[in-house]
């Protein structure tokens, strides 16, 4: 609520208020899960699981599964590999 309003529209004979009409501004509420919703942001899947096959490399893989090569040195520190130009099948 941000604002109310109070007319009083009744009175008895000492002056007290029998009626009173209450006028509210409200601003609706929203939380953080709702508004992500509504703004229709997303976020890649930052967790996959991938089983790397012959002829896979690094890069490739992230073109795959990132739509961008250029996030294969940053999944490699991630995943502490530091020769990941010669990963093993499997």
């Amino acid at each position: 609520m941000t604002k109310l309003d109070i007319e009083y529209t009744l009175f008895d004979i000492d002056g007290m208020p029998l009626r009173t009409k209450l006028s509210p501004s409200l601003q609706q509420h929203q939380s953080a899960d709702d508004l992500a919703k509504l703004s229709d942001k997303h976020s890649p899947d930052m967790t996959p699981l991938r089983q790397v096959a012959a002829g896979d490399t690094q890069p490739l893989m992230c073109r795959g599964i990132y739509g961008d090569c250029g996030y294969d040195l940053r999944v490699a520190s991630f995943n502490g590999l530091n020769q990941f130009h010669e990963q093993q099948p499997g």
